[in-house]
């Protein structure tokens, strides 16, 4: 889980702020009696008939500012966050001294534009000292920034302003949960008092009466799982706060707490929890497919057998096709094919859907290589079901399996157009990512969202690793946290949030998650890795990162990024002993399966050390194993040379362009070689070659002029090395090229 997260906040808290009654600006009578009965209707747990009438509040009266802050409140409890944030933006801009209005568009603003949060938040202060809702906020932005001391100063000034009101209480725990686990993260020790204080600030705001009590008793159980040894506890609260929003809340808060325990539960391995919050899950939402496939997995490691949690699906949506199509995955997961492809005809045969089933049918044949079979199957849906988007969804699965990516996008991207069908959209959305289209696999992905009834747990994982892609974390911080709030975040969703956070300036909670995560040792590499490139200035983070990596490599000994960081370090250190006593054994446990990339790093490692033992035999056997990777040829070439073997130097690029394993670097190198080997025809042919792809070098235009002149052509000789240097003058062979040049320019005096 996040720490420092503010979605309990913003929900016991910000959702507070929205629903404060405010002073009605609007003389529409017919405004108000919609706002009347919405607030009725919210009351009695109808919230898709209130938004109704707010949004008819609104129509008659476009600058109501409560109209606005309800309809917020609506938008934030159904997880639309960019809706929330117009209606909030709106009520802000119709009127900038409203407090509800200020501290609302606050909360969302925190997140990417600390400045201009704390102007909004000390601007409610300065207005009305006596607003406890204004420190509550400024408690909020500083866990944001990372400076939980001043969260807790906040956070009691806001239970002094405001002694009876609830959600002070509420905060003062939270920001001391913050304290804890920052403790955690720096290693100063935390006193058991500062967990009982949490604690009985939770149970003030319950005796109190705060609006969502299970938010209170999830809280309860987070600080109890920092709180060392109190695992079991934890769980037991996790259960009893479900049990309460079961009870007492909606379907909504249900789903959030479910998703709480579960990213706990996932964190310590207690597949008990685990399978009950999935359980609730797939309870209140039986398409959450998703979470149907990890509670039969969860099952299986409880010893229960899987195929019963199928059945129960099945059972559960018996004219849904796309229970049968999970059932149908878990056979082949069984090694299962044919019943699995019987069971979809079967299905298919009693008129359940056919155009989806036998388009699952033609999925399931292309996963398992029977391509024969699958364009027979798709061909049949062609004749009966031409235009059914499912059609041309199994023809586009199958021309990328053929390497006909740009086809399948073209009629991905045109079916889509006409039927906004979620499955198709996100294998569109996966087909723009792997061509390089990061804008529109964003535009499918986020159709696809829209589309689909329940919420897409795939989609929106894969938004927010595209939003990370591009750089764009505001967004991506926002999909991870819709993610948490519905779904739990998996370990990876946790180091991509780890990013945001580093990336928004928000580093101490960045530090705080990647830490818990090398914790866990779940997706620990990874974390590891991204800790050691944040932190890696710090002398005991490189001591915490070497550490776990040593023990990394000791268990994932073919991870090459592991032991290039791991040898990096060490010879940093100036352990370059060490660093080579690792890979000796390593390469010695691997013997000939040793990659090519381990054998590549050791020839390198040998190589800065000025040894020769093994150096060039590894080099030679990395490029023999894997021509193209990158510094392979480089390094074996280099090598030859030193030696003063340029035939053999010759020979291995040579090798690399019939492997066609040549870059245009790599034709440059190659060019260079044939002049020094006097081949000077062979190197102007090569540099051509170059040239058709790389205009911009001047490394390339250098050689080919001194390839010229050695043959004689001297005007196209001049004409090069002038080009050469019209591009640059201060590459590696700018002076001999001047040089060339003026001894060209002498020889025509003379």
């Amino acid at each position: 889980m996040e720490t420092g997260s503010l979605l309990p906040v913003r929900v016991a808290a910000t959702i507070g702020i929205l629903v404060l009654a405010v002073a009605c600006s609007s003389s529409e009578d017919r405004a108000l009696d919609h706002l009347s009965v919405g607030r009725a209707h919210l009351a009695e747990g109808r919230s898709v008939e209130a938004k109704l009438e707010f949004q008819s509040a609104l129509r008659f009266d476009p600058q109501n500012v409560e109209a606005n802050n309800e309809l917020a409140v609506l938008e934030l409890k159904a997880g639309n966050t960019p809706a929330a944030l117009i209606h909030m933006q709106e009520a802000y801009d119709l009127d900038p001294t409203n407090s509800v209005a200020a501290l609302n568009l606050a909360s969302m603003l925190e997140s990417h534009d600390t400045d201009q949060a704390e102007a909004l938040i000390e601007g409610v202060i300065h207005r009305d000292p006596e607003n406890a809702l204004g420190y509550i906020g400024r408690s909020n932005l500083a866990l944001v920034r990372g400076r939980t001391r001043a969260a807790v100063l906040a956070a009691r000034k806001a239970m002094e302003v405001a002694p009876d009101d609830p959600r002070a209480d509420f905060q003062l725990g939270y920001a001391l949960q913050a304290m804890i686990r920052e403790g955690q993260v720096t290693g100063e020790p935390v006193e058991d008092s500062v967990y009982q204080s949490a604690l009985a600030s939770l149970e003030r705001y319950i005796k109190k009466g705060g609006d969502s009590p299970w938010n209170a008793q999830i809280e309860e159980a987070r600080i109890m799982a920092a709180w060392e040894g109190n695992n079991p506890q934890a769980a037991m609260q996790f259960k009893i706060a479900l049990e309460n929003a079961r009870q007492k809340g909606s379907v909504r808060d249900l789903q959030h707490g479910a998703a709480r325990a579960l990213t706990f539960a996932r964190s310590v391995r207690n597949w008990e929890l685990q399978e009950h919050a999935l359980e609730i899950l797939v309870e209140s939402e039986p398409r959450d497919y998703s979470s149907w496939r990890e509670l039969a997995e969860t099952r299986a490691r409880l010893r229960k057998d899987p195929q019963e949690t199928w059945a129960e699906l099945v059972a559960a949506r018996p004219d849904d096709p796309k229970a049968h199509i999970e059932y149908a995955r878990f056979l082949v997961s069984q090694w299962k094919l044919d019943e699995a492809l019987a069971y979809l005809d079967k299905k298919a045969a009693e008129g359940i859907d056919p155009a989806v089933l036998k388009s699952a049918v033609a999925s399931t044949q292309i996963a398992a290589r029977r391509i024969e079979d699958a364009e027979r199957t798709i061909q049949a849906l062609e004749k009966e079901h031409r235009d059914h988007p499912r059609t041309i969804l199994g023809r586009a699965q199958l021309d990328i399996r053929s390497g006909r990516m740009r086809k399948a996008v073209a009629s991905l991207r045109a079916t889509t157009e006409l039927h906004a069908d979620p499955d198709a959209l996100l294998l569109l959305a996966r087909a723009e990512r792997a061509l390089g289209n990061r804008e529109a696999a964003q535009a499918a992905l986020d159709r696809a969202i829209e589309a689909q009834p329940v919420f897409f747990i795939e989609a929106h994982r894969m938004r927010a690793e595209l939003l990370t892609e591009s750089g764009d974390w505001p967004a991506a911080l926002q999909s991870l946290t819709a993610l948490e709030e519905r779904a739990g975040l998996m370990p990876k969703d946790q180091l991509l949030m780890a990013r945001c956070r580093y990336e928004l300036g928000h580093v101490e909670r960045g530090r705080q998650l990647l830490k818990e995560l090398i914790a866990r040792r779940i997706e620990s590499a990874d974390a590891v890795l991204e800790y050691l490139r944040r932190e890696g200035s710090d002398a005991e983070a490189r001591k915490l990162a070497k550490r776990e990596l040593d023990l990394l490599s000791r268990r994932e000994p073919r991870n090459w990024e592991i032991l290039v960081q791991l040898t990096r370090l060490d010879l940093e250190d100036g352990l370059g002993e060490l660093a080579l006593a690792r890979l000796d054994r390593v390469v010695g446990l691997m013997k000939d399966e040793t990659p090519a990339p381990i054998r590549l790093l050791r020839a390198r490692t040998n190589a800065d050390m000025g040894r020769e033992e093994n150096t060039l035999e590894d080099a030679r056997a990395a490029f023999e194993l894997q021509p193209r990777l990158r510094g392979a040829l480089e390094l074996l070439v280099a090598l030859h040379l030193r030696k003063g073997e340029l035939t053999e130097a010759l020979a291995a690029t040579e090798a690399a362009a019939h492997a066609g394993a040549l870059s245009d670097e790599r034709r440059l190198l190659l060019g260079r070689l044939y002049h020094m080997s006097g081949r000077d025809a062979e190197a102007v042919a090569t540099l051509e070659q170059t040239l058709e792809s790389d205009q911009g070098n001047p490394s390339v235009y250098f050689v080919m002029g001194m390839a010229l002149q050695a043959l004689d052509r001297d005007e196209e000789a001049t004409k090069a090395l002038e080009k050469a240097l019209s591009i640059s003058t201060t590459f590696p062979e700018a002076d001999h090229a001047r040089q060339a040049l003026e001894g060209r320019r002498g020889a025509g005096a003379s």
